[in-house]
């Protein structure tokens, strides 16, 4: 347990923290994974798509929107090759990753 103590305006303040492990925290929903992490030749179908306005428009005019599926054709270190609505696509990793997808389709 972590100890501070803050004084405001004549007023001493103590804050308790638990002192937390956080070597590894899973941030995406059991069976979601980024884009990226899809494997070669694997039809996922598309989840959540996260980020600002201006992301998630420039991603939905590229056809990617919620319930479509999308077939990774080829990984590149984090980068990804897809094919949706019969379209090769590259995407950074960037972009990427602001799209979530489930496991496979089959």
């Amino acid at each position: 347990m972590l100890i501070f103590k803050h004084r405001m305006i004549g007023r001493n303040y103590d804050f308790k923290f638990k002192k937390l492990n956080y070597t590894k925290i899973n941030t995406v929903r059991e069976g979601y994974m980024p884009l990226y992490l899809a494997t070669n030749n694997q039809l996922v179908m598309i989840i959540r798509i996260t980020g600002n306005d201006k992301i998630k428009n420039h991603l939905k005019t590229l056809g990617f929107v919620v319930g479509e599926s999308v077939k990774v054709v080829n990984r590149v270190n984090e980068n990804v090759i897809v094919k949706i609505k019969g379209v090769s696509i590259a995407l950074s990793h960037e972009l990427a990753k602001r799209i979530y997808v489930s496991g496979g389709i089959k």
